[in-house]
């Protein structure tokens, strides 16, 4: 089964979609990313006027 995820067909595809995952997940967690943006949204909503989180999504 390693061998077959290292070398065969079936471990490139596991490959790239594992490499895809890994970028889309940094992308999220950047300033102005997903994570980034609904966190902001969580602390302005718990407390409003508080943080400067959210102006700067």
């Amino acid at each position: 089964m390693v061998r077959e995820l290292m070398e065969g067909e079936k471990g490139e595809g596991v490959r790239k979609k594992v490499k895809e995952l890994g970028e889309n997940a940094e992308k999220s967690m950047k300033g102005g990313g997903s994570s980034w943006t609904t966190l902001g949204l969580l602390i302005d909503d718990a407390w409003p006027g508080t943080t400067e989180i959210g102006a700067r999504i």
